[in-house]
């Protein structure tokens, strides 16, 4: 298993240290945060964006077919992302949204979600990770990841009253974090930093 902590980007190099002596790997990603600046951004982009009409949006329901919910993953999962539990995604088991643009062949080309998935006594309660950005190689360049990420986004929002997101991207990730931004997470002084098992993980990044 892992375990992930939200730090302050100076007490990382300690806490990495730390965990680095329990015989444990350790993985790191930036912390981008938005709130009703980001809402704002997701709703203009929204306003001006003309999804490609081969495509077919549909939002994760308890009654979605299990063969779309595994395309879905089969698409994040080529990117390098790791999507919360399929259950959360559909809006069963936490307060969740989950969009995907379906393609002519029954094909999922792009992906993004959002969870409530932290502790109702934590001070991250009232905040959602937003994320699961993935597009199919085919369908890169045209928008999707903004479209169903802002979508996602805006519906977290509008259905569950939620004023702050948070995600990780790497440093070194430019399209995640040039991406982020756009959609109006910035910098939150953060850092995500996460434990695992070497033995379950080997030695390979947890996800992008």
């Amino acid at each position: 298993g892992t375990i992930c902590f939200n730090v302050a980007a100076e007490a990382e190099a300690e806490l990495t240290a730390a965990i680095q002596a329990e015989n444990l790997i350790s993985d790191r990603w930036d912390l981008l945060m938005g709130g009703e600046e980001a809402i704002a951004a997701c709703r203009a982009f929204l306003a001006d964006y003309t999804p490609p009409t081969e495509l077919t949006l549909v939002r994760a329901a308890p009654d979605t077919p299990p063969e779309l919910m595994r395309a879905m993953g089969e698409t994040a999962a080529a990117k390098g992302v790791l999507p919360p539990a399929g259950e959360a995604l559909r809006g069963e088991t936490r307060r969740g949204a989950c969009f995907f643009a379906v393609d002519e062949e029954g094909g999922v080309a792009a992906t993004a979600g959002a969870v409530m998935r932290n502790h109702a006594d934590s001070d991250w309660a009232d905040t959602a990770w937003w994320g699961m950005l993935a597009t199919r190689d085919d369908w890169a360049g045209r928008g999707l990841a903004l479209w169903l990420g802002a979508l996602t986004l805006v519906a977290m929002a509008d259905d569950f009253g939620t004023r702050r997101f948070l995600t990780g991207v790497r440093s070194d990730n430019a399209p995640s974090q040039g991406l982020c931004r756009k959609l109006g997470l910035g910098d939150s002084g953060l850092v995500a930093i996460a434990a695992a098992d070497p033995e379950a993980f080997g030695d390979q990044p947890l996800t992008k």
